[in-house]
This record gives structure tokens, sequence and C-alpha cells, in this order.
């Protein structure tokens, strides 16, 4: 794709059309996921289980994917039908369309996002300023987008964040998701859940009842400073044990002391330092990054159009992911009538999409 066009993926993710024709092919499917799973491929690891690419002719041209759970994380899995309205409202989620099972697992139907993760890009560091502001301006924009829904992620990571084909930010995993104010004792049932390395204190020092209103922004910081060092949090403080840490946590005023002098270490850029002593602060109530410093971000961020472009060059495996992308839908090197084109191409025919609405008609 030439580099000053709009990418068309956020086009094809949104396009009506496309969603008409996602929902009939649920519909037919819905008990033959066996059917499915013989054209999958592995596209990468979840919380849980695997992430698998649906392939064959039509599930090809629609771009979607399925996430599988074993049954024994039956109790701590968010419902299906809960992360199925949750993505029809969080922007930066990916589109949830049905669930099956089959043989002991649960699967979930989802929109494929072409583009990477966190950890499979540079060191943010080794990025332009201009890139970096935009992805920690996306970033808090994530948080706002589940705190406005109500909810709670519960497990953002570097894993669980990565950039699209449009270098829009986007949000994977809403696994263990829970209303904002939800207990964990009440979520849980007492069991431990999450990435330890990216909790926030008070997930350790409140328990049982855990993680409150802000712990996400926490471990939006955590998973930042990861995201430029490629360190984990624990590690930059000098704690190598998961037990080490969460005992490290009960001591929040050595540890907010600790967290300052290594983000004074390590961040240079003023506005990124101020971002992340907010959002690292062990007391919930001040993580709260003001319009002010959100302004000073937005002042200096790249749009998504140049972002698309400054990881293109700087990321082989983002231009590797979002080439796949393009050559698989048959796209690649077009620039006008994309969705003209894909609908040629999809194998659904026009009497099925016909019928599809007839049955809406009469529900």
């Amino acid at each position: 794709m030439r580099k000053d066009s709009e990418h068309p993926f956020r086009q094809f993710e949104n396009d009506p059309g496309r969603h008409a024709l996602v929902e009939l092919f649920v519909r037919e499917h819905c008990g033959k996921i066996k059917d499915l799973l013989r054209d999958c491929v592995p596209l990468a690891k979840g919380s849980f289980g695997n992430i698998l690419g649906i392939r064959g002719k039509a599930a090809t041209a629609l771009g979607l994917a399925l996430k599988e759970y074993p049954r024994k994380y039956e109790s701590v899995i968010a419902p299906f039908a809960e992360q199925q309205r949750l993505s029809v409202n969080i922007p930066s989620a990916p589109r949830i369309w049905g669930s099956d099972q089959a043989d002991g697992k649960d699967y979930v139907i989802m929109d494929e996002i072409p583009g990477v993760n966190l950890w499979a890009l540079p060191q943010l560091q080794e990025l332009p300023r201009a890139a970096r502001l935009r992805i920690f301006l996306d970033a808090l924009g994530i948080v706002d987008q589940y705190r406005k829904a109500g909810k709670r992620h519960n497990d953002i990571t570097p894993s669980n964040l990565g950039v699209d084909a449009t270098g829009d930010m986007r949000s994977f995993d809403p696994d263990f998701m829970s209303d904002l104010h939800q207990s964990d004792t009440d979520r849980f049932e007492n069991k431990s859940v999450g990435s330890p390395a990216y909790m926030a204190p008070e997930a350790v020092i409140n328990l049982p009842a855990g993680r409150g209103p802000h712990s996400d922004s926490f471990s939006m910081g955590a998973t930042l400073i990861a995201a430029i060092t490629g360190e984990i949090l624990p590690k930059l403080l000098g704690e190598n044990g998961v037990n080490d840490y969460f005992f490290y946590m009960l001591n929040t005023e050595k540890m907010q002391r600790e967290i300052d002098v290594m983000l004074h270490e390590i961040i240079k850029d003023p506005v990124l330092l101020k971002v992340l002593l907010r959002l690292l602060h062990t007391d919930p109530a001040q993580r709260t990054v003001e319009p002010e410093l959100r302004s000073e971000l937005e002042s200096g961020a790249a749009d998504h159009r140049t972002m698309r472009y400054i990881l293109d060059d700087y990321s082989p495996a983002y231009r590797t992911a979002v080439q796949q992308w393009e050559e698989r839908m048959g796209m690649a090197g077009e620039q006008e009538g994309f969705m003209r084109t894909w609908l040629r191409r999809t194998a659904i025919s026009c009497e099925k999409l016909i019928e599809f609405f007839k049955g809406l008609r009469n529900v």
C-alpha cells in the first residue's frame, strides 16, 4: 500500500456489508466448529490457548479468527456473551461474533487483526519520539475506553496490546475483564489471575478484594515501561521472583521511592516521564493523567497514518504481518475500490445474503 494513502483495513473491519456476511457465516457454522478447525492455522498464543486464523475460501475473505479456551478455565473467563457486547462498545477490542464448543474446549469467533503486539515491536526508545508519544496517547485512550464501558481489563500486558495495519493501538484478550468496581473476590472466587509482573500493588495488598477501578492504569504503566526498556517492572526494581515481588509490593512507600528513582534514571523525555510517574503511582488516587498532560502528548504525537509508515520502516515484524494480511485478502498494491473488489472475491453468494436479510426481517 502507498504510505500516503489510508490503509483499507479499518473500512474493511467496519463495513456493514461485511458484518452481514460474517453473521451469516457464523450462523451457518454454529455447532460445526470442527469443520472450521480443519482449515485453521496458528496465529498467536493467548492467555489460555492458541488464536487460530480461519482459512478456506469464504473464511479467509471474511478475515476471521478462532480463540480457544480449555474448559478447565471456565470459572475465571468472562462470559462470552459479555465479551461480545464489550467488543461492540470498545473500539480497540477485536469484534467477537459468536462462540461454540468442541472436544472439551470453548471457542470464540472473532476478527483477525493484522499487526503485532508491543513485544514484537522494537523497544519504544528506538522509535522516533512522535511514535512513542502516539503509543502513550493511545494507551491512555484504551484505559479510558474500558472505564467508559464500566469495565476493567485486568490483564494489560505488552502481549495484550498491539498496533494494527492502520497504525491504531488495539487491546486483546479481555478474558479476565470485570465490572469497574467489582472485587476480585466476587469476580474470580479467590483465584489468582492475571500477569503478576504487571499487577498493581492493591491487587496484592487488598487480598482477597484485589484490584480496584484504577488498577488498569498501573498495569498500563508497567506495560509501557516494559515496551520502552524490554524489561519487566519487577526486574527494573531489582526483584526477580514472583513471590519476592509480591512481598516487595506490600511496602508501598519503599516501592514508590524506587519507582521514582528508576523512572528518572531511565526516562529522559519529560512528557513521558510525567505520564509514567502518574500511572505507576502506588496510590490509586494519584494515577489520573490530567488533560494538560494529554495535550502535551497529542501536540507531538504522530497521526495514525504517519504511525503506520514509521512502523513499516522500523519494524520488520509489523511490515511482514500487514503484508501477509494484504496478500491473503488479495489486495496487495490496490488503492481504490477495495470493498467492491473484496465483495466479488467472497465465496458467499448474493442469494445467501438475500436469504439472510429475509431471515432478519422475520425475526
